[in-house]
């Protein structure tokens, strides 16, 4: 179980997400995730690599990216 509210086995995704930064709107592709019948989590060690990306990244404004590339 992923959430304790359902009995569904977790599987592996792959999401797109859109986060707002200081300097413009980014979307990540591909970022894995689990997923089952209630909720889509993504992993903290990803959301750590997701943030530490935006705290060196230089790029402004509208832009999208693959999760593989970070």
């Amino acid at each position: 179980m992923i959430c304790g509210k359902c009995s569904c086995e977790k599987k592996n995704v792959h999401i797109s997400h859109s986060y707002q930064t200081s300097t413009g709107l980014v979307q990540v592709v591909n970022i894995p995730a689990l997923t089952c019948d209630c909720e889509t989590t993504i992993p903290q060690s990803v959301l750590m690599e997701i943030q530490a990306y935006f705290e060196k990244s230089q790029q402004s404004g509208v832009h999208q990216i693959q999760f593989e590339d970070l």
